[in-house]
């Protein structure tokens, strides 16, 4: 899959309100930058192999290997599946953010399905497997859903991805 930039509103019972999220990907690098508002903003890193999440204000870095907002956000998508390691079926695809998307619907995943949720329904793209949207329940009941407003594919600056200087403004080339 080329790099890409994705915009996503998360909304949800659990959020209480909206959340905001610019995922950047690049081969096994990611980071998501999200907000709603002053009191729950923050940027999440992973190279791949460890993850580590700074939240607002403090510009600590902390280990997040067990972080769920980036546990599902790209997977095969002829096999999503076996690969995210959930019981599913196919669903109703549909078009999200320009992009043709399949659908899948999930039931009994604990919480290793997209946001840590248990069940639900979530639609990737048809040609990279980039999820594009789900809508799930966590264990405890709490609804949790996502939709991608924008995708942009392109070089993305590789400082985006150190944790030295992900503070700054993210900046594509």
């Amino acid at each position: 899959m080329p790099p890409v930039r994705q915009d996503a509103v998360l909304t949800g019972d659990a959020i209480q309100g909206a959340m905001t999220e610019t995922i950047y990907l690049d081969g096994d690098r990611a980071r998501i930058d999200f907000e709603a508002g002053p009191k729950l903003r923050g940027r999440w890193l992973s190279d791949g192999r460890h993850s580590w999440l700074q939240r607002e204000p403090s510009r600590a870095w902390l280990p997040a290997d067990g972080f769920r907002i980036g546990r599902v956000v790209r997977l095969d998508p002829q096999r999503p599946c076996w690969q995210a390691d959930l019981s599913c079926a196919p669903a109703d695809g549909r078009t999200v953010a320009g992009r043709p998307a399949k659908g899948w619907r999930y039931r009994h995943a604990g919480q290793e399905g997209p946001m840590g949720t248990d069940s639900g329904e979530f639609w990737l793209d048809a040609e990279t497997g980039l999820l594009l949207a789900f809508r799930g329940r966590d264990l405890g009941g709490h609804d949790y859903r996502m939709e991608t407003v924008a995708l942009a594919f392109g070089p993305l600056d590789p400082s985006l991805f150190e944790r030295e200087r992900a503070g700054e403004p993210a900046v594509s080339r």
